[in-house]
C-alpha cells in the first residue's frame, strides 16, 4: 500500500535541492527537523541521496567518455587531412607530422551574429610531445592579425603564442566573426627556410580540410619574414587549426 503523504512532508524534489545545496537557510532548517522526526521522509532522503550519487558518477563518467571520444576524433580528422595532403609534403614533412602539430587552437562561429571563441584547450592530442606554441587569448588588436583586418580591431578575436626570446618566432590566430575571416599569422619566420604548412580543418562529417596560402613581408634587418595567410567566408560551425612541427635543430 502506497505511504500517504501528510502535510509538511518534503518531496523528492525538495530533497534534490538539498542534497544539491541550494536552499536558503530557514528552508533547510525546517527540512531538517522534519527529516529527523518522520520516518517516511528519512527513508525518502536516503533513496534520492543513493540515486543523487549515481547519476553524479554516470554524469562524470559521461562527461570523460564524451572528451576522450571527440579528442580521438580531432586526431583521426588531423591524420585525414594530412593525408589529403600528403603528396605536396617531403619525407622530413610527414615524419615530423606524425608525432603531432607544433600548435593548435580551436574555433567556433556561432549562429548568432558576430559571435566566436577561439579555444586553446582540451587539444592535446593534437599536439606532439613537445610543441612549444601554446596560445593563450590576448586583447583583440590589429596587431599581427594581417593587413586587412587593421581598421577594425573590435570585430577580432585573438589568441597568441607567450612572448619569446629576441629573435624568434610567434604565431597568432585572429577571428572575424562579422566577416566570417580567420587570420593567422608567424612573426620572424626564417628566410631561408620553407615555409610551414597550416591547415584549418572543419569538425564536421564530409568537409574538406583547408591548407593556408603564406603572404610574406620581409624583415631586411633580422633576415627573416612576417607570414600571414587567410581562411575567408567562413560558414558557422566548428574548426581546428594546426601549424606543422618546428624543425628540431632551429630555434623557435
Amino acid at each position: 500500500m502506497p505511504v500517504e503523504k501528510r502535510p509538511g512532508c518534503v518531496t523528492a524534489e525538495e530533497l534534490v535541492d538539498y542534497f544539491d545545496r541550494r536552499l536558503e537557510a530557514e528552508p533547510e532548517r525546517r527540512l531538517e527537523e522534519h527529516l529527523a522526526a518522520c520516518e517516511d521522509c528519512g527513508s525518502l532522503a536516503r533513496e534520492v541521496y543513493a540515486l543523487s550519487m549515481k547519476w553524479d558518477q554516470w554524469t562524470a563518467r559521461s562527461h570523460a567518455d564524451a572528451s576522450a571520444a571527440e579528442a580521438g576524433s580531432l586526431r583521426a580528422l588531423l591524420d585525414r587531412a594530412l593525408g589529403r595532403i600528403r603528396g605536396a609534403l617531403s619525407k622530413e614533412q610527414l615524419e615530423r607530422w606524425k608525432g603531432g602539430a607544433e600548435g593548435a587552437v580551436k574555433v567556433v562561429i556561432s549562429e548568432a551574429a558576430n559571435v566566436t571563441r577561439i579555444v586553446t584547450e582540451g587539444l592535446e592530442t593534437l599536439l606532439r610531445p613537445a610543441a612549444r606554441w601554446q596560445f593563450i587569448p590576448v586583447e583583440a588588436s590589429s596587431r599581427g592579425v594581417g593587413p586587412s583586418a587593421r581598421g577594425k580591431p573590435g570585430g577580432v578575436t585573438q589568441v597568441e603564442t607567450p612572448e619569446p626570446g629576441p629573435g624568434r618566432m610567434r604565431a597568432r590566430v585572429g577571428m572575424d566573426a562579422a566577416a566570417g575571416k580567420i587570420t593567422v599569422s608567424v612573426e620572424k619566420y626564417p628566410a631561408d627556410r620553407n615555409y610551414p604548412v597550416v591547415l584549418l580543418v572543419p569538425i564536421s562529417e564530409g568537409a574538406e580540410p583547408e591548407s593556408g596560402k603564406w603572404k610574406s613581408v620581409p624583415d631586411p634587418e633580422s633576415k627573416t619574414v612576417n607570414l600571414y595567410a587567410e581562411f575567408s567566408r567562413r560558414k558557422p560551425g566548428e574548426y581546428f587549426i594546426a601549424f606543422e612541427p618546428l624543425d628540431e635543430e632551429r630555434p623557435s
